[in-house]
């Protein structure tokens, strides 16, 4: 089965949840799935990212930064 062309994300949330089911043909759990994958893929990449963005850069917006890295 071919992969759907990607669409681009519409700003109304029940049509961007309407497209992301028909895109696995109905199927609700394949979705919460995906969402899963998805989450923990950002939250590797933010916790890779992490270190390299400085603390003055951020100015606390990072809820988790570990503060033990602050300087002076």
């Amino acid at each position: 089965m071919a992969t759907p062309a990607l669409k681009p994300y519409p700003s109304d949330p029940d049509t961007a949840i309407d497209n992301a089911i028909a895109s696995r043909g109905g199927d609700a759990r394949a979705i919460v799935a995906a969402l899963i994958v998805a989450i923990g893929f950002l939250e590797t990449e933010v916790a890779r990212l992490r270190p390299a963005t400085s603390f003055r850069y951020a100015r606390g917006r990072l809820a988790l930064w570990n503060t033990s890295r602050r300087r002076g």
